[in-house]
């Protein structure tokens, strides 16, 4: 049974290993033999029927082949036969073959069916035998189950354990789930392309748990293939390695710890000029290190290892100068001869004739009987120590020599902060006996009232490594105190630790006493600028009230004298003069505001090629009344600016070029440069010396104008330029010949385009209402009284903030703004007054602030009450614009 067994497997392997060949050559044979068999029951008169011995022909191919097998069989012998019968002239038997090929037929297949049959149970055998195999090996090791296509089918209880993925987590999976990026792509190429093709695989992996560590197996993968030879499936029985991979990862890693540790070492001993001999008393005989005559300067025994002791000492005491030989030479007894230990420094005079400063220590081993058996030496080269400590020494000897030459005090402090060190200058100072050891005593020699700021100063310079900079009082040989500037610098080291500290003392007793003199000196100039300021101020405010009872008395007059020429000329002169004052006091005002700091700029991209549109323009008339040419290069530029404070001082620079400028004329451009925008005002005027371009921006500083001809400006033009330009954090610049002209320049940051908008400007009609009036001049309260009525207002009128508050107390609070002066004599000031009026009506009203006042803490002090403010003299048409907003907006309340 179990050679019948065996035969059909074989077959069945044959059949899978040859699907084709097999059964072909099969039934060929079957057909060969049964032909041949069918002949000979012809030739002996047997054959009752041209396909009888093809019938177990036939029969035999299937069983053996299949039904393919059969199926060869019966074609080939059906064709023989039918070919053998015309051959005999036989008639055809056509019942005798279609028996015959219906026989075979049911008999091929049901070969084919016993051969699918036993197939089956083979691979149903196989695969019971692996499910034992796979089941032994779970016990003893590491297995997986693949198909075709690598997804995990089976993975054992070691597999899980290993990898802590569970066993649901691993299934349907391929290998790449426990990837640990270890292998390249390559190394699973070659796997693939050896299992694919049937081949065992066998080979060390690394893969990665689920929590990210690494393990390692020992794998053999086994394919299994199906009947075409091709794999079904993958069993892969693995070990576990991870333990002895970790010793021989680790046993690498530490021998190329060591390899690396050796090869540092001796390019630490190369560079740090160090090598050895070792000296071997038992044998008598010395080692010595590879770099020793690269250190050293020449070799001591030849060859250079296991050299006799005596030949080594020799050729040393050879190449030592003479004048240290006695002296090795004892050392070099005392070392063999049993001391334990020892040192020396001499010089080696090389092979190369380079002479070294060379360190030796050396130790001894003893043996069992106490006697040295084994001395070991270690060889420096001091060479650069010895340059580097004479280089020392004599710049320490260059040191002191200097700074005995030098007229200040100098000293060196320990790192803790003693001192170690004076130099002559201090002792011809102070008179301290020169045998006084440094560090005693000095303090003596410092005021006693500032000896604790210094310890303290010092104390922590000491601590944190900081310098000291201060001055210190220093006695005298005579008694007398004197301030020294000290400074102590600390001297490093590589690491930035302190070695010493250097310090020097300067005598400033002539500086101190120019320090002093120059403070009173600058105390003075402020006195004197603060008295000049108040001054002006003052003179401002009492030139303003007189001016503005003019502007407004001359305002009513023209009206009053509309009719009457002559009067009408006389008014004009009158009010041209007037203008005159006026733009005086408008100027200072200018200064005092923005020397004052209320003036806050409201920067926003300016439209230079409009803004020099319209003051051309404006200017051309006054020009061409000079017989002066204005000309305007545009260009198409923007800058970030204030537009009225910009226009107000390219007007100064304008109109100072056109009235400086006796012929010729008057250029305005614009020019690109970098991120700045340039605007330039060019003339070619009397020009500007150039000891002057600096000095012309102060205030009434006119170069051009000794009889102060008011035609010819104030002088204050270019002050309130440089002012205007500092708000608006512009650069100034000058270039000027005299006899042929000046440039002056604005520089600004230039801007992109900004989108134009229109100021619509209302209309403004007469104000309408009932003012309350504060002002303790006469004169300037009727004025004000009579032009406000002129407009068609209702006016109260006061000459304090007393009187108004119980005038306004009286009328009910029934007034709709109020007009104040600043100043209103030794009372309430106009501001006071104000908020006064507004704490006990419980309503603010709309207030304007009329004042001739310059002083820069009024200025501030108005502006922070956020009242409007008008300087006197105002003109009528500003004062009426202004009743009419500050009355239109009580009304809008």
């Amino acid at each position: 049974m179990s050679a019948t067994r065996s035969l059909l497997a074989r077959i069945v392997a044959l059949r899978r290993r040859s699907p084709l060949a097999f059964p072909s050559g099969v039934g060929l044979l079957g057909a060969a033999a049964g032909l041949a068999a069918q002949a000979g029951l012809i030739a002996a008169q047997a054959a009752t029927s041209p396909f009888l011995a093809l019938y177990p022909a036939t029969i035999g191919a299937a069983l053996a082949g299949g039904f393919r097998a059969g199926l060869v069989t019966l074609v080939l012998g059906a064709a023989g036969a039918e070919a053998m019968a015309n051959a005999l002239d036989a008639p055809f038997d056509g019942p005798a073959l279609f028996v015959f090929v219906l026989s075979s037929l049911v008999v091929a297949f049901a070969a084919e069916a016993l051969h699918r049959f036993f197939g089956e149970l083979h691979a149903a055998q196989a695969r019971l035998e692996l499910q034992a195999r796979i089941s032994a090996l779970d016990e003893h090791a590491i297995v997986e189950v693949t198909d075709r296509r690598g997804a995990i089918t089976y993975a054992n209880d070691k597999f899980c354990a290993i990898s802590h993925y569970s066993r649901e987590e691993l299934l349907g999976h391929d290998h790449r789930i426990v990837n640990s990026g270890v292998h390249s792509k390559d190394f699973f190429r070659q796997m693939w392309s050896v299992i694919a093709r049937g081949d065992v695989w066998r080979g060390e992996i690394c893969n990665a748990a689920r929590d990210g560590s690494h393990f390692w197996v020992d794998t053999t993968i086994v394919p299994f293939l199906d009947e075409k030879r091709r794999p079904m499936q993958y069993v892969a029985i693995s070990t576990d390695i991870t333990e002895r991979k970790r010793a021989e990862i680790a046993l690498l890693e530490s021998d190329a710890a060591l390899r690396q540790s050796q090869r540092r070492l001796r390019h630490a001993a190369d560079a740090g000029r160090l090598t050895y001999a070792e000296f071997e008393l038992t044998d008598g005989r010395i080692h010595v290190a590879d770099n020793f005559a690269h250190v050293v300067g020449y070799c001591p025994t030849t060859p250079p290892e296991g050299g006799p002791i005596e030949d080594g000492v020799s050729r040393l005491l050879e190449h030592v100068p003479s004048e240290d030989r006695h002296r090795l030479n004892l050392a070099i007894q005392q070392c063999l001869g049993g001391a334990a230990n020892g040192r020396i420094e001499y010089r080696v005079i090389g092979d190369d004739g380079q002479e070294r400063w060379i360190e030796s220590v050396w130790n001894a081993e003893n043996g069992e009987n106490d006697r040295p058996e084994r001395v070991f030496v270690t060889d420096l080269d001091i060479t650069r120590l010895r340059a580097a400590e004479n280089a020392v020494r004599e710049s320490e000897k260059n040191f002191r020599s200097l700074a005995n030459a030098i007229p200040q005090l100098a000293w060196i402090a320990s790192p803790e902060g003693e001192i170690t060190w004076f130099n002559e200058r201090w002792y011809d100072y102070t008179g301290a006996p020169l045998d006084q050891p440094a560090d005693m005593g000095w303090k003596t020699y410092i005021d006693p009232e500032s000896l604790p700021a210094i310890f303290e100063r010092w104390a922590d310079c000491v601590a944190t490594g900081q310098p000291l900079d201060m001055t210190i009082p220093l006695r005298g040989a005579d008694g007398v105190f004197r301030p020294f500037l000290t400074r102590v610098m600390p001297h490093r080291d590589a690491e930035g630790r302190v070695l010493q500290w250097f310090g020097t003392g300067t005598e400033i007793t002539e500086q101190k006493e120019m320090e002093e003199a120059l403070r009173a000196a600058t105390n003075e100039a402020e006195r004197a600028n603060k008295a000049k300021s108040k001054f002006l101020a003052s003179a401002s405010h009492d030139l303003r009230q007189p001016v503005q009872s003019l502007v407004l008395l001359l305002a009513l007059i023209e009206r009053q004298v509309a009719t009457i020429p002559k009067a009408v000329e006389t008014a004009r002169m009158m009010k041209q003069a007037l203008g005159g004052l006026n733009g005086l006091l408008t100027a200072i005002l200018d200064i005092s505001r923005l020397d004052a700091g209320v003036v806050e700029p409201a920067i926003d991209s300016v439209d230079l090629t409009a803004l020099l549109d319209r003051l051309s323009s404006e200017y051309e008339t006054k020009a061409a009344d000079k017989g002066l040419e204005l000309r305007v290069v545009k260009r198409s530029l923007y800058a970030l600016a204030d537009p009225s404070l910009l226009e107000r001082a390219l007007r100064n620079l304008i109109e100072n070029a056109i009235r400086y400028t006796p012929s010729g004329g008057v250029l305005i451009g614009l020019r690109r440069r970098g991120t700045k925008v340039r605007i330039d005002v060019v003339d070619t005027g009397v020009g500007v010396p150039e000891e002057k371009q600096k000095e012309i921006f102060e205030e009434f500083i006119q170069l051009n104008n000794p009889g102060r001809d008011l035609g010819k400006g104030l002088g204050l033009g270019l002050a309130i330029v440089a002012r205007l330009a500092n708000l608006l954090e512009a650069q100034i610049e000058v270039s000027s010949r005299v006899g042929r002209g000046s440039r002056f320049s604005l520089a600004l940051p230039a801007a992109e385009a900004a989108q134009a908008t229109e100021a619509q400007s209302a209309h403004l009609a007469d104000p309408r209402g009932r003012i309350l009036i504060i002002e303790d001049n006469l004169i300037l309260r009727r004025g004000l009284e009579s032009i406000a009525r002129k407009w068609g207002c209702k006016t109260l009128s006061a000459a304090s903030g007393e009187e108004a508050l119980d005038l306004a107390l009286a009328r009910r609070w029934r007034f709709d703004a109020v007009v104040s002066d600043y100043r209103l004599g030794a009372g309430l000031s106009g501001v006071d007054a104000a908020k006064e009026i507004a704490r006990r009506s419980g309503r603010d009203y709309p207030t304007l602030i009329l004042t001739g006042d310059t002083a820069t803490e009024h200025i501030a002090e108005i502006a922070a009450s956020g009242f409007e403010l008008l300087h006197k003299p105002v003109s009528a048409e500003q004062l009426r614009r202004k009743l009419s907003r500050l009355l239109a907006r009580a009304a809008a309340h």
